[in-house]
């Protein structure tokens, strides 16, 4: 009875052991076929959608519609990232999309992109009642809009500042999505 409980642990331990394993995060290949895929470098560190926000929520939610109302394409991206640790938030969106090229970050009355953690939330001041506005500089590169496939692809980098916050730079943002 001892001899067959000893040989099972060998078995258990390697049991426990590829458990308990994490996977590195690598930063996803970038595509242009509708892979479903969000990515960024923020301050250097690859932040990737992870967890749920809420019993009822995905980590990612994309929409592209068209509305003439907001001169055309209208595109939103949220993506949220919350472990243990952190609770992490991105939202991009970006209005008069119309085909592929350079949109500007910078301006709040077409396009936006904010960051929000534990500690701070850049915005545009519209989100909460005491918010204070961050700064945006940045771009939004349309590579693909294929609206028979049902395709969109980019790139984004933007740099935010707020008063009394550490500066946010999220560099060599990635998407690509299947609408």
């Amino acid at each position: 009875m001892l001899l067959s409980k000893l040989k099972l642990l060998p078995l258990m331990v390697l049991l426990f052991l590829l458990i308990s394993c994490e996977t590195e995060e690598v930063m996803p290949e970038y595509s242009e076929s509708g892979e479903d895929i969000f990515a960024a470098y923020v301050n250097g560190e690859l932040w990737l959608p992870k967890g749920r926000p809420h019993l009822f929520s995905t980590n990612l939610r994309v929409s592209y519609n068209i509305d003439e109302r907001y001169g055309g394409g209208v595109l939103f991206i949220k993506a949220y990232r919350v472990t243990d640790t952190q609770d992490e938030s991105i939202f991009l969106s970006m209005s008069g999309v119309n085909s592929e090229g350079v949109y500007s970050l910078d301006d709040p009355e077409t396009g936006m992109i904010t960051f929000q953690d534990e500690d701070c939330y850049y915005g545009d001041g519209k989100g909460y009642s005491d918010d204070v506005p961050a700064y945006r500089e940045g771009t939004l590169e349309i590579t693909k809009l294929d609206t028979i496939n049902r395709i969109i692809s980019g790139r984004f980098n933007t740099t935010l500042t707020k008063l009394g916050c550490d500066t946010i730079r999220i560099n060599n943002g990635i998407f690509d999505f299947k609408l």
